[in-house]
């Protein structure tokens, strides 16, 4: 197992071109710009993503009211919101 482990490591040592401790160093260097150029990116998607939730929500929300009655949805809603309330209110009082 051991032996499998270093032939593995000398691999990567020969192809990534460490031939000194200089080298290894800069190698670590650049793994850590890496690592931190990762974490930017990854900062940057998230925020792209939000972006992109909030355009289609604002997308979806014009097609509803361009298409159709949407005041009288609303309504219709609002109204079977407080009905479920009121009926919520009685059942409590009942009890």
């Amino acid at each position: 197992m051991e032996q499998l482990r270093l032939t593995v490591s000398q691999q990567s040592v020969v192809n990534n071109g460490i031939a000194e401790k200089a080298d290894l160093d800069c190698f670590r260097a650049e793994l850590q710009k890496t690592e931190k150029r990762v974490v930017s990116v990854k900062e940057q998607l998230r925020k792209c993503q939000q972006t992109h939730t909030v355009y289609s929500d604002i997308a979806t929300t014009y097609r509803e009211i361009s298409q159709g009655d949407y005041i009288s949805k609303l309504v219709s809603e609002e109204r079977k919101r407080q009905a479920a309330e009121k009926s919520r209110r009685k059942k409590n009082e009942s009890i």
